[in-house]
């Protein structure tokens, strides 16, 4: 395996790793309206938000790095 994808790939595990912390933890909290600025809702709620960009940003670099090593290997040596 390339170092550069098994990187990314912790990255990303350690990213949905945090972002399913999140989520259980605003889920917790209950429904409703997402609250005041500074309420413990409201902290969860962007907390989780915060950790799914985490995530999307994670794949996006893990596509991209994949790209990158089949456009190499492709590449005429």
């Amino acid at each position: 395996m390339q170092p550069e994808l098994s990187t990314r790939r912790r990255l990303l595990a350690a990213s949905l790793s945090r972002y399913e912390e999140a989520d259980r933890a605003w889920q917790s909290a209950g429904t409703g309206a997402i609250g005041a600025p500074g309420s413990a809702l409201r902290r969860r709620h962007d907390a989780r938000m915060r950790a799914l960009a985490r995530v999307e940003a994670a794949r996006a670099k893990l596509r991209i790095a994949r790209d990158r090593l089949a456009a190499r290997a492709a590449a005429p040596a």
